[in-house]
Order: structure tokens, then C-alpha cells, then sequence
């Protein structure tokens, strides 16, 4: 990610947390939330891996939820920060550069993929570190009026998206090495799509 984005969340990081809990955003971040949910589907004590987590809204919702062993990655130095006074496990590094991390059960990444100019990188990368039959959830802005909206909004505060078409992800996706498993559409402005690490060990 490009400096103007990390200084876009560098000076939201503070109350970034209570404005996801409180108005419209409050509602849609629970539809969300309850539709990742859904999508991955997670064992309790497996891993989970937050990207572009912010300040942990999901991490701490799947850990204190569903029990679950999650680590967050995040750009944001102010982002991390509030990681850390949380007690949640992270690292400040991009997500088109995660090959010096573990495996990983199943991994998330919501809301983050329009701020990356390269999704290729992306799944190269994630596709790496995670485990045969895990799941990657990604929670993306609907294409059209409301992705335009969207865009306006963040562009008015000095920060660029990329606005794509489910179907440019599931490409994507298909040609790293992931199936997708089904999408839903949980707000009028986001869609979540659950892909799976093709497990050759299902074929036999």
C-alpha cells in the first residue's frame, strides 16, 4: 500500500474502533461480520490470519466468539499500535508480502483488497501460507453506483481505491490455486467471497 492510504488510517486509528460500533456503520459491520462468519466456517483453537485488520474489529470478535487463534497484519504503524494495547498478536508489513509468515488455517482479508493497486501479488502471496482445504474470505465494495460512492468518499479524504468486479477476484483466486466455495451479499455495499486452498488430498 501507498503512503497517502497509511496516512489516511494513521490519522483514523485513534476512534477508529468506536465508529465501528456505533450508527449505519455499526449495522453493516454486523451483517458483515455475521456473513464472514458464515463463510469461514472456522474450527475453535484454529488460525486465523486478520489482513488489513486495522484495529482488530474482526480479530476480536472471531478470538473472544468463536475462540479462535487469530494474528493480525496491518501497514497502518498507528493501526498496529492500537493492536497491541488490545493484546492481539501483529506485525506491520503489507499484504502483497507475506512469505515470511506460517501457516495459517484459514485467513481474512475485509475491506482491504480496493486499497491494493495489485490484487495479483496478493493471492500469490496468501496462497503460500495457508493450509490445504483453508479458506480465504475476502469481504469487498459492490461494483457500481455504490462502489462510485464509495470511491468519492475516500477520495475526498485524499485516498485513491480500486473499485473491481467480483469476478476480477475470482479469477484471480482460480489462477493461484484457490476454488471458490459460494459468496453472499450481506450489505448493499459489500459482497464476501470464500475461496478454498485446493487440497490435493481430497482427490484421492
Amino acid at each position: 500500500m501507498g503512503k497517502k492510504i497509511n496516512s489516511y488510517f494513521e490519522d483514523r486509528a485513534i476512534d477508529y474502533m468506536a465508529k465501528s460500533n456505533h450508527g449505519i456503520w455499526k449495522i453493516f459491520r454486523h451483517k458483515e461480520r455475521d456473513s464472514i462468519a458464515r463463510l469461514l466456517n472456522a474450527k475453535a483453537h484454529s488460525s486465523l490470519l486478520d489482513l488489513g485488520s486495522g484495529a482488530g474489529y474482526y480479530a476480536i470478535y472471531f478470538k473472544e466468539e468463536y475462540n479462535l487463534d487469530v494474528f493480525c497484519v496491518d501497514s497502518s504503524p498507528a493501526m498496529i499500535d492500537q493492536l497491541n494495547k488490545r493484546g492481539i498478536p501483529s506485525r506491520q508489513v503489507s499484504i502483497e508480502d507475506l512469505d515470511q509468515f506460517q501457516l495459517f488455517d484459514n485467513a481474512l482479508a475485509a475491506g482491504v483488497l480496493e486499497f491494493v493497486k495489485s490484487p495479483e501479488k496478493f493471492f500469490k502471496s496468501i496462497f503460500n501460507i495457508i493450509t490445504p482445504g483453508g479458506r480465504l474470505v475476502i469481504l469487498i465494495p459492490t461494483h457500481g453506483s455504490f462502489g462510485w460512492l464509495y470511491r468519492v468518499v475516500h477520495a475526498l479524504g485524499g485516498c485513491k481505491v480500486f473499485i473491481r468486479k467480483s469476478k476480477e477476484y475470482e479469477e484471480l483466486a482460480l489462477q493461484y490455486g484457490f476454488i471458490k466455495i459460494r459468496s453472499e451479499k450481506p450489505t448493499l455495499i459489500s459482497r464476501a467471497i470464500c475461496f478454498e486452498k485446493f487440497n490435493e488430498e481430497n482427490e484421492r
